[in-house]
């Protein structure tokens, strides 16, 4: 059965010239530049710090916002490396944007990250950025927000298949990692279907040896939207277990289709930190025997140096649909009650695994 996915709220922008309140200008790197499009274009801020006042510039046309970022860029290429401008985090408004015309404006800047985050239609595309003289061959992490055209990837620059880190927030597709990855180590899919996104990356042949290569996964599906293009959740652990380089790994659940148990087995053998989210859900509660087997294996991650298993406080308390799709919770069962004796199982099972690992840091 088909599901809704939704993005966040707070990222739909209407279209419209009124001035609004810039999103805060999140992404890696030391020095920002923060560039919202819409129908009235603008620079929000320029800076080493974040929370710094906005510098704004508002122009009638592209003419002029081009030429305004032009000569921003000109600056930039006259200061040390160390001051240059390292991340270019980009809200725009259309599927259109940015258009080859305001890449251009870019034309001169060399940084290492990348973050675009689509507007209204859900869309953007980087044809244009193919265009600049000056190619950005130093990018280094890559984020999409909000996305839903797998295609994106296929008209972006061949230097996208060189980055190291990809982060796909609240994006909607099959498959969004560059063709021919061979430097990704890290990937973040957070919500909607992540599960199936990292499936499809796994099998995408264009990445044949992408599971092998990955050394910190960070997984996020507790909106109900996964499982939705012919994957398990089977199918999704047995990918998992396929990352043999592994190092860290995030996984935050909720009962949807089961993703939030019968986990242990497949966590790689190579993770030295687990960092584990779940939702309140009695089937997870009632699967913690799994658990505590695993953990009562001294052979069970061998490398495991960091782990930590929380349960999200302001998750509803769920049990599993009946036949008619109602989700019946035993009377008089709280989420209070569920929590108490999440923490007792939890007591239970870092003391196994203190008892097995004394080194190992539980969180």
């Amino acid at each position: 059965m088909l599901r809704a996915c939704f993005r966040r709220a707070q990222h739909s922008l209407a279209r419209s010239t009124t001035i609004v309140q810039p999103l805060p200008c999140e992404g890696r790197g030391n020095h920002k530049l923060c560039i919202e499009s819409t129908d009235a274009w603008r620079v929000h801020s320029i800076g080493a710090v974040q929370d710094q006042a906005p510098k704004q510039h508002n122009h009638d046309n592209g003419q002029e916002w081009a030429a305004a970022i032009q000569d921003l860029v000109k600056q930039d290429t006259q200061k040390p490396p160390s001051e240059r401008i390292d991340s270019v985090v980009w809200q725009v408004e259309s599927a259109s944007e940015p258009t080859p015309e305001m890449w251009r404006a870019l034309d001169g800047l060399s940084p290492k990250h990348l973050s675009i985050l689509a507007g209204y239609e859900e869309e953007f595309t980087f044809e244009g950025l193919k265009t600049l003289k000056r190619p950005w061959t130093e990018l280094e992490t890559l984020t999409l927000r909000d996305n839903i055209k797998a295609s994106v990837i296929d008209n972006a620059p061949d230097y996208f298949s060189r980055i190291s880190a990809l982060t796909l927030e609240w994006c909607c597709s099959q498959n969004l990692v560059p063709p021919g990855a061979t430097r990704l180590k890290e990937l973040r899919i957070i919500e909607n279907n992540a599960c199936d996104m990292f499936a499809y990356a796994v099998d995408n042949p264009q990445n044949p040896n992408l599971a092998g290569q990955l050394e910190v996964l960070d997984i996020q599906t507790t909106n109900g939207c996964d499982m939705t293009h012919g994957y398990e959740p089977q199918d999704f652990r047995n990918r998992l277990q396929k990352c043999t380089r592994l190092r860290e790994l995030y996984y935050a659940a909720c009962i949807s289709d089961g993703l939030d148990v019968n986990v242990a087995a497949y966590i790689p053998s190579s993770v030295e930190t687990v960092g584990l989210r779940f939702t309140r859900s009695l089937p997870f509660l009632r699967s913690f025997e799994d658990w505590f087997s695993h953990a009562a294996d001294s052979s069970w991650l061998p490398h495991l140096k960091r782990f930590k298993m929380a349960v999200d406080p302001e998750s509803a308390l769920r049990d599993l649909e009946s036949e008619d799709g109602i989700v019946v919770v035993p009377e008089n069962y709280s989420a209070k009650r569920f929590d108490q004796e999440f923490e007792e199982k939890k007591s239970k099972l870092y003391e196994l695994l203190r008892r097995n690992k004394p080194s190992l840091a539980l969180l």
